[in-house]
Order: C-alpha cells, then structure tokens, then sequence
C-alpha cells in the first residue's frame, strides 16, 4: 500500500484507494467469487473481463479507474467498482459520459456504506471529467439509492429454434459468405455502425481504436468479448457483420450486434445469416465440448433490442420474445442536459404540429423544477428553484421525467404507470409529445 493511492480512511481499519497494476490477479479473482450465480463458486468471464480492463489495451480504463476498499488488518480487498469512461451522442449530439461498473462487496462487510462511498468518489470523477450522465446493468432498484433511474433499453431478444432454418436447396447458390473480421476491417465497421444510429435516441459513439479494441483487443474469454465477422457478398464486397458471443449458453447462440450497409436487402441476407448461425453454433460446441460432454447447439438469440430490421424480415423463425430490461440513468445537471440537446428538441417541434411556438413549459419533479422557453420555435433552459403544482405546467414525480426525455416511454405510457403526472396547461402535453417522442434505444455501450 502506497499513501498516494489513498482517497479516505474509514472505522474500523478500512481504506478506500485505487487501484494500481499490481492489483489486478487480486481483483479479477475478487469479482469472479462475488459476481457469481446461485450455485456458481467462480465466474471466469467476470475473471478475465476484470484483467482486460487492468492489462492497458482498454481505450479508456485502467487501475487507476478502479477503487478499492481494503481491509489493513487484513491486506484484502473487501469492496471495489470500476469507472468506464466513454462517448454517447443524443440524436448525434456528442456528449462524455461514464459507465460505474464491476460493483461488489465482500458478504461480511455489506450494509456498511461501503459502495455509497464509491459511488460517490466515481461521481466526483465524473463531474472532473465533464461526464454528461452516468449509466450501469445491475440488479432492480438498487442503483435507485445513489440518483440512478431505468431509463433506456437494454437488451431485448427474438429467439428461434434450429428447425427454424431454412435449408439451402440443391440447386441453389448461396449469395452472400462470411469471415472472421480483422483489424483492416476497422473502417467498414465504423461506416457501418455509424449509418445505423438514426435508428435510436441514444448512442455510443465508437472510433477505430474503439472498433480495434473489439476486433482483436480484447480477450475472448471475457464477459464482453465478442466474434465479430463479415458478410460479404460473392465478389467479395463487404455489405454488412454480426457478431456473437463465443460461447454457447445452454445451447444457444447469441447474437449481439447486426447491421448492413444502407442500400443493402436484409431480406437478401436473412437466410444465408441463419444458416451462418448454425455454422457458427456448432464450431463452438465442437470446441467447448468433449466426447465426455459433448455440447450442441440447439437455439440462436437475436440480442438486438427492442427493435431491428431483422425483426420485420423474418419474424415467424423467432417465435419467442423476451422483452427489453433496462440501463439505469443519472443525470447530474439536467437543465444543462436539456440545454444541450435543445437542436435536436428544437428541430423536433419544427417537424410538429406546434412549430413555431412560443410560451413557457414548467416542469415540476416535486423537489426540483426546470422552466423550458420557447420563442418561435427557439428554445432556453432555466433552472426553477421553488417549484409549486398549481403553477407547473406539467408535475412529474421522482426521477421519471428522465424516461421522457430518452424515449424510453411515451407521454402515455408514463400517464399509466404514474397517475401523480398531471398537466395543469392546456400545451403542455402537446409540446412534450411534440418534442420527446417514445423512440427506443440500443447502446452499443462500452465495457
């Protein structure tokens, strides 16, 4: 232990300091025993995902980003989080932001406040770095108690079986074929990917060290690695790519990203993909199983959200659906937020039925309020420091108006789920529809 590394010393023998190089075996150990399953005892992809972040080819983590609660008693690590830090664009308004990940605790050293004292060091990080927001995966409610909301998509799944499949026929040639991506491949993956972001509110923005880090960066066996490969017509011109987790999960295959390039048929590509799943399903059972155990394919996943293209294409090879979980959201300075992504709200309302408009939209969240101003269609942000019902134009209770402003849910959607949102003023929810429309999300977060 080095004094430098040491944030704040706490009762009872306790440090909180970050993380250094020599850590990294100690910790990666830590989080595969305590992120681990009912009936797990170790979980290796969480093992070999923490030695990613620690061995320097992460584009943007690395000890430094982790904190570390150590028992001096005893030299162990008892608690620890991690600090990813990243790019997200809001309708392609670019914005930092960051990812709180890897969070645990010893069991005998819960309920002592130790994560809120984490989350508040990483929140300090975040202010320094001038993150926009804050988004993690975890368990429900928790991240609740530190100013988090669920308030983007994550995940969302079609399944198919693999009778699902359609056969080649004798006669037929198949159109399109597919290889391993490579670091060349760098360009057309950012290409693509980049033209598929219309699709959603939020996304994360990723350049070519960040497309390199995917190809060939990180370690396969951990919990975010993925195969990446290219579809390519005969010829040979790239056209689109998929990629998949390179294990099998109780015999499914799970795709976790699929684009084209924009000019290109998914109903073309469609069925050649599925065959390629089966394809490539059944090179990992050969390779995980053994004739003791052997492993077989029997399911593929389409992991792509709550909405895809290839959804539409061939919905009745993916009868089961499993609709989407969510991100938890923290947003630390929301009128400054909303004043940031006053373009893309601006351009919205232009497109309305209430281009145009000018008046005063006063939103009222119960202990905090924002004040937006419209003057012919141009919009301002203010805070609203003592906000009242009765002069509200529109009351929002909680963190909930945060799901509107992502487009996770609808004006109606929220009216549903909480009666205590009320509108006071006739335009109010005119103008909230007009310029927050339900629209979802599928991050491509980096991890």
């Amino acid at each position: 232990m080095t004094g430098k590394n040491i944030i704040q010393t706490l009762d009872d023998g306790l440090i909180v300091r970050t993380a250094r190089s020599e850590d990294a075996e100690e910790i990666a150990n830590f989080n595969g025993k305590v992120h681990v399953d009912p009936g797990e005892e170790f979980v290796q992809h969480i093992y070999h995902w923490t030695m990613d972040l620690f061995n320097g080819k992460h584009p943007t983590c690395g000890p430094s980003d982790f904190t570390v609660v150590e028992d001096t008693k005893t030299g162990k690590v008892v608690s620890s989080m991690c600090y990813i830090s990243q790019e997200w664009a809001y309708e392609g308004i670019r914005f930092p932001a960051g990812r709180p990940e890897l969070v645990g605790t010893l069991e005998d050293y819960r309920r002592k406040g130790l994560i809120r004292r984490q989350f508040e060091i990483i929140h300090q990080w975040g202010e320094e770095r001038g993150h926009k927001l804050q988004f993690i995966t975890g368990i429900p409610w928790y991240y609740r108690q530190f100013g988090y909301e669920m308030a983007v998509n994550l995940g969302g799944r079609r399944t198919g079986t693999l009778s699902s499949i359609p056969e080649l026929k004798e006669d037929e040639e198949e159109k399109y074929k597919f290889r391993r991506a490579v670091d060349k491949d760098v360009p057309f993956l950012k290409q693509v990917y980049d033209a598929s972001l219309n699709r959603h509110v939020l996304s994360c923005v990723r350049d070519e060290s960040l497309w390199k880090y995917e190809v060939s960066g990180r370690d396969k066996r951990a919990s975010m690695g993925q195969d990446f490969q290219i579809i390519e017509a005969l010829g040979g011109e790239p056209v689109g790519y998929f990629s998949s987790v390179p294990i099998l999960f109780n015999g499914s295959l799970f795709v976790s990203s699929l684009e084209l390039r924009p000019g290109v048929s998914w109903f073309d590509v469609a069925r050649p993909l599925l065959r390629q799943l089966k394809v490539t399903g059944e090179g990992y059972a050969k390779k995980e199983g053994s004739e003791e155990k052997p492993l077989e394919m029997t399911r593929f996943v389409f992991d792509l959200g709550e909405d895809h293209p290839l959804y539409h294409i061939v919905p009745r090879r993916m009868p089961l659906v499993d609709d989407p979980y969510a991100f938890y959201i923290r947003v630390p300075d929301l009128p400054g937020f909303l004043q940031m992504i006053t373009p893309v709200l601006e351009e919205r309302l232009d497109k309305s039925y209430m281009c145009g408009h000018s008046g005063e939209l006063k939103l009222n969240f119960y202990k905090s309020g924002i004040a937006l101003k419209f003057e012919r269609g141009k919009i301002t942000v203010e805070g609203w420091d003592q906000p009242h019902f009765e002069d509200a134009s529109a009351n929002f209770p909680g963190l909930t108006f945060i799901q509107l402003m992502f487009g996770y849910r609808s004006i109606k959607d929220l009216e549903d789920a909480f009666p205590d949102i009320y509108y006071p003023k006739e335009d109010a929810r005119y103008l909230l529809n007009a310029i927050f429309p339900r629209k979802p999300s599928k991050v491509m977060a980096l991890a």
